[in-house]
């Protein structure tokens, strides 16, 4: 136990924000290498200028609906609060579509968006990638809040997602030219799906670790194997002169959707939470107003009850998540066959 201690050092003594000084030694790396390796493009390839203008206004709009989202539940949803943000989020959307519609230099070319391949793609990275960062954003707090694990105990529970990944993501690029990219990725989706309900019936308050780790590893097989294919259709069919960024959206697509789905999961966690704590009949007095992390300091019996709502909550999430799931199956069937697909 003695090298675990040591290990978990760091964390504990300087706190979470500690770990971003790992990324010093890495940028140490990667600086010098890029300078060495990557070429520079020539002038009058790269335009001219920055679209401040359209990256202010899908920042802002994006960030207006990620507010309304997160703090909802504690403004309240039809506070002039959280509706302000979302009015907030459809202006300036619209204003961000209708500005790089007429910009001659756009941060994003909206007519790429005329390709079915790139958008169903898109769709299908921003549903997939929130349902899976949705769920690598709430598995800790069920490790730590639930089971009483350490930050280096739930780090071990929740690696098995990260192997998976490792090992099964290249796979997916492999099966992509055999079965086709629509069929890899609704495979990879079924999995994904199998996995989120398996993982949702571990959540209890004393479930054997090995179901939890074996859950979990299901769901990575099905989420890494719709990672190529899904990237593969959204640049297929872009101009050789706009690969750049077609290339580019996916990637965005799925930070976005991450962003959103975490919201999403997190007040849905809020709820889900009250409402069975009321159901076990805590009176709405004694729960806690203070939001999740408040819970941990309650002690005795009322410890007890919160953890078995806390893990009904958490079963409730995850099988929630099979919506997210849904919907990037619904946007995959309609991506086109890539020529040379091994579809029938």
């Amino acid at each position: 136990m003695t090298g675990v201690q040591t290990c978990a050092l760091p964390i504990s003594s300087l706190g979470w924000r500690s770990i971003f000084l790992f990324s010093l030694p890495l940028a140490a790396i990667i600086v010098p290498m890029a300078l060495l390796v990557l070429k520079e493009t020539p002038p009058a390839q790269t335009g001219k200028g920055f679209d401040v203008a359209g990256a202010l206004l899908l920042a802002t709009g994006l960030l207006s609906g990620l507010m309304a989202l997160n703090r909802g539940a504690v403004w309240g949803w039809g506070s002039a609060a959280t509706l302000g943000c979302f009015a907030a989020f459809v202006v300036l959307l619209t204003a961000f579509v209708a500005w790089e519609s007429r910009y001659h230099q756009p941060m994003i070319d909206l007519g790429l968006f005329r390709y079915r391949s790139l958008v169903s793609a898109n769709i299908s990275g921003f549903f997939s990638s929130g349902a899976m960062f949705g769920s690598l954003f709430l598995l800790p707090f069920y490790f730590q809040w639930v089971r009483g694990l350490t930050p280096w105990q739930f780090g071990w529970a929740i690696a098995p997602l990260a192997v998976m990944f490792f090992i099964f993501a290249p796979q997916g690029g492999r099966l992509t030219p055999r079965l086709g990219a629509r069929n890899t990725a609704l495979l990879g989706l079924t999995i994904a799906a199998a996995g989120f309900v398996a993982v949702s019936r571990t959540l209890g308050v004393s479930t054997s670790l090995v179901a939890q780790l074996a859950a979990m590893s299901l769901l990575g097989v099905g989420l890494a194997l719709t990672m190529a294919p899904v990237t593969t259709v959204a640049i297929s069919d872009a101009p050789a002169d706009k690969r750049g960024i077609a290339s580019s959206l996916p990637q965005m697509m799925r930070f976005i959707g991450a962003s959103f789905v975490i919201a999403i999961m997190g007040s849905l966690l809020a709820w889900r939470l009250r409402e069975n704590l009321a159901g076990l009949g805590v009176p709405a007095d004694r729960i806690p107003a203070g939001g999740l992390s408040s819970l941990r300091s309650a002690g005795g019996a009322d410890a007890e009850v919160l953890r078995a709502a806390l893990a009904h909550s958490f079963q409730q999430v995850f099988l929630f998540a099979l919506v997210f799931v849904a919907l990037a199956m619904v946007a995959v069937a309609f991506m086109p066959q890539l020529k040379g697909d091994g579809e029938g």
